[in-house]
């Protein structure tokens, strides 16, 4: 059985437990890895990893790679005042600070995996280009970041729905239990990490807040 697995499994024991294996949830397990740690699963409740990252068209980014190849003389600074602006300051600017500033190494580290950009403007005289649309789209990026998750060693299992956090006796997360085709395990685990998704895929929050 190959080290990224779909299937049954007894009680596991994990450094890191991820809960949703689209683009945040694999990225998650390959950063985990990197970062040293040798035991990764993911869980996903659908037949295979992806989730919304697998309809994506592009991604934001200043100071990436693609532009500097491309001359273009993009600012972190520039753009996060024009964002604040844009948003009249009602956005928490630490949060617009740190997706900016991360924005670049984000695309480097992308095409280190083998994904391919182009970039687009997202309006009319917009300078500078800051849409980097996937060559591929989302079904590409899905399918390299499972290849990388896959050959680092991590273990996805499939249709397999995390129904509860597992608390220790100080009330610290401690793992998971899941539910599979063939009942409930339990996870122990270090860490656990929840990427299951953003409003995007939230009716009701759609309704609240458009």
């Amino acid at each position: 059985m190959s080290p990224l697995e779909t299937g049954n499994a007894s009680d596991l024991q994990a450094d890191v437990v991820i809960i949703g294996a689209g683009g945040a949830g694999m990225a998650a397990a390959i950063t985990a890895m990197e970062k040293g740690c040798t035991s990764v699963v993911l869980l996903e409740k659908a037949g295979s990893p992806g989730g919304s990252t697998a309809l994506a068209h592009d991604i934001f980014g200043i100071e990436s790679p693609v532009q500097e190849r491309a001359w273009f003389d993009t600012s972190k600074d520039d753009m996060f005042k024009f964002h604040m602006e844009w948003t009249h300051w009602t956005v928490d600017p630490r949060i617009v600070r740190a997706f900016i500033d991360k924005s670049g190494d984000t695309m480097r580290w992308l095409e280190e995996m083998g994904q391919r950009f182009e970039l687009r403007m997202m309006y009319p005289n917009q300078s500078p280009w800051v849409r980097h649309a996937f060559l591929g789209r989302g079904v590409e990026l899905c399918r390299l970041l499972r290849k990388n998750t896959e050959d680092r060693g991590a273990r996805l299992m499939t249709r397999t729905r995390a129904t509860k956090l597992l608390l220790d006796d100080r009330g610290h997360i401690s793992g998971v239990v899941a539910a599979t085709k063939d009942g409930e395990i339990m996870i122990k685990a270090k860490t656990v990490i929840v990427t299951t998704g953003g409003y995007g895929n939230n009716r009701e929050m759609l309704q609240k807040y458009y």
